[in-house]
């Protein structure tokens, strides 16, 4: 595939020209994007990263960082601003910073490098007063917690199966393990705002339990709290435990000092259905959604809520609290990029915070019937007046594991928009919009639901008098590949296009061996055809195999992006399905591409400009009737198949 590297060259040239708009916003946003407000948690190696960047305020002195190309540099602003660079750590080539923090009396600082190539991960703590550094915590770090003088951290199985909790203590020149605490698969962990608690809330067994650290001393280790649903939110205020109650409909309070207590309960507005809390400082924030959209309420100390008036729309997330007087809470949405609004004690939002609103994207939230009869709402997002010609369309679907499809900014999406593009979000069930039900509606042998909900949003939307429906592209990541997949495999003649991202197509072989290192949460969601051979019809849909049955297919065009470093889903198993799928078309009367771009990350890394450009160009292409946008990877015209190799 490396030999296919040139051919990157000709989009190169184009790149400037083509993408100019795209570029000048992810550059403005980037940073921006990583930085919090008095706590810089999570950083990504960007070019931009000039600017001293805040980790603690400590007795009035600012300790700050920042990351260039070649060095992690860590410094003290003092309150007269006068700022003195304390140590520097020289960064190896081709690795990126993904967690960074000082300890309370500003002499040390951790961070964690991640290796681009081999994808691993490696935690360093740097001495400020000799300039001195010791790793720690092997090459599988996760995520990392600071506790004065010493670092809780986790360390996954090379399987990706389990997770350990470990935690060391620092001295000069010298790391100590204390104790290691296995805490299974999907562990939600958060430190208290005032560092002395670590809440461990783990799923063991398909069970999931919960577990206090106490960090004031080196001495302790988790001791169990109580058994919560899959999924609940923790966090920890004052001494009580806030979580979320089974159903996401009420909210629960609990005295740590006395765990065999009956927890308090607060119920939750009509409707509201929650996903997570966060402790924002003067009260804790519930973020769910009501009527199928992101809503958040505030919940007092006294047990008094007030709702929060947000734009329709928006993605909501919650800077955990950083000042008990004002909170933070930061949107975003096709039309704009994150934004934070200030609120006060009372839960209202401050003056002078930004408009939510864009003069060039418009946004129209639409209700379609199912096959079934229920309601499956699809979100609009556009540029201009939709009266006039026919728009090409990009209906973007997930339905899986009860996660909502969020309208969060993506500056991809603009070279799109502004060519008369029409990006559609279609709620399926399988996600979150509407809760629990709502995910157990898609779930197991329901999975079938997300199909043709998805089949059902397509086919109305081709009914519109707005939408071309002769150029509609299906576009999916993840899970989200097999529903996107076995749509256009049932009716391929509504496509034009599937762009799949990180695909997860080999459902049936994954759940039907009994060897196989997928998670409980992954047999929960899509079922174990081990145990129930009558799932494996449904697993089988995404098959290409399923696709030879169906020779209705006009143009057709196929664009996978892998990550040669993902651990969630093999690149070897989408080139697998690929070929098949090539094999197919090869043997059938059928106008089809394959394009198959494998790009270094893993699962959860954004793409680059390169690989966002080339599928943009891709797009562009097939929607807009732009020719030679792209050039041909292989030289054997015979080959359906077009192989992409970036690193």
């Amino acid at each position: 595939m490396s030999s296919q590297a040139s051919n990157l060259d000709l989009w190169r040239q184009r790149k400037i020209e083509e993408f100019i708009y795209f570029r000048e916003l992810h550059r403005e946003t980037s940073t921006y994007l990583a930085k919090e407000e008095d706590k810089y948690t999570n950083i990504g190696h960007t070019d931009d990263s000039r600017t001293w960047l805040t980790l603690r305020e400590i007795n009035g002195n600012k300790y700050v960082f920042r990351c260039l190309n070649d060095c992690l540099r860590f410094g003290r602003q003092e309150s007269t601003g006068r700022l003195q660079e304390l140590a520097r750590f020289a960064l190896p080539t081709n690795t990126s910073i993904v967690w960074v923090d000082v300890s309370t009396d500003g002499l040390y600082v951790a961070f964690i490098l991640r290796d681009l190539t081999t994808d691993t991960r490696v935690g360093y703590y740097l001495n400020s007063r000799d300039g001195s550094t010791v790793s720690f915590g092997g090459n599988s770090i996760t995520r990392a917690f600071w506790s004065n003088s010493g670092i809780v951290f986790v360390v996954a199985r090379k399987d990706g199966t389990a997770e350990k909790l470990q935690r060391v203590r620092f001295t000069d020149n010298y790391v100590e393990n204390l104790f290691s605490f296995d805490i299974g698969s999907y562990a939600d962990i958060r430190i208290s705002n005032d560092e002395t608690t670590l809440l461990i809330s783990a799923t063991l067994s398909g069970i999931k339990n919960t577990f206090s650290l106490d960090l004031t001393t080196y001495d302790s280790k988790p001791s169990w709290v109580t058994s919560l649903e899959p999924r609940s939110s923790l966090r920890l205020r004052s001494g009580m435990l806030w979580y979320l109650t089974p159903g996401s409909v009420n909210v629960a309070r609990q005295d740590l000092s006395d765990v065999s207590s009956l927890p308090d309960q607060i119920n939750l507005p009509e409707g509201f259905i929650a996903s997570y809390l966060e402790d924002a400082g003067p009260y804790i924030v519930v973020v769910g959604r009501r009527l199928g959209c992101a809503a958040c309420v505030a919940i007092h100390d006294d047990g008094i809520m007030t709702e929060v008036s947000l734009p329709r729309g928006s993605a909501i997330r919650v800077v955990p609290g950083i000042d008990n007087k004002k909170a933070v809470i930061k949107l975003s949405s096709i039309a704009f990029p994150l934004k934070s609004i200030w609120l006060d004690s009372k839960a209202n939002i401050l003056p002078n915070n930004d408009v939510f609103t864009s003069p060039h994207i418009n946004s129209r939230r639409i209700e379609i019937l199912s096959f079934d009869g229920t309601l499956i709402p699809i979100s609009l997002f556009y540029m201009g007046d939709l009266s006039g010609s026919r728009r090409p369309c990009v209906a973007h679907v997930y339905g899986c594991y009860g996660i909502s499809l969020e309208p969060s900014f993506n500056p991809s999406l603009l070279p799109l928009l502004t060519r008369g593009v029409v990006f559609a979000l279609c709620h399926v069930r399988g996600g979150g919009e509407f809760g629990p039900k709502w995910h157990d509606g898609g779930r197991c042998d329901n999975k079938l639901f997300s199909i043709y909900d998805f089949l059902s949003c397509l086919n109305n939307l081709r009914r519109l008098d707005f939408i071309d429906n002769q150029r509609i592209v299906a576009q999916a990541s993840s899970a989200g590949g097999y529903v996107a997949s076995s749509s256009v495999g049932i009716r391929p003649h509504w496509f034009r296009g599937l762009h799949l991202i990180n695909p997860f197509l080999s459902v049936l072989s994954e759940m039907i061996s009994p060897s196989s290192s997928r998670s409980y949460t992954d047999r929960y969601e899509f079922g174990d055809s081990h145990l129930f051979p009558e799932l494996r019809d449904i697993q089988s849909l995404s098959l290409p195999n399923q696709w030879a049955r169906n020779n209705d297919v006009g143009d057709l065009d196929v664009w996978i992006d892998s990550r040669l470093n993902d651990k969630v889903v093999s690149w070897r198993d989408n080139l697998i399905w690929a070929t098949s799928l090539e094999k197919w078309a090869t043997s059938s009367s059928v106008n089809f591409r394959l394009f198959c771009n494998f790009s270094s990350g893993d699962h959860r890394a954004s793409f680059n400009q390169s690989d966002t450009g080339l599928v943009n160009s891709w797009l562009i292409e097939i929607l807009l009737g732009h020719t030679k946008l792209l050039p041909k990877a292989k030289a054997d015209d015979n080959s359906t198949m077009n192989v992409f190799a970036t690193s």
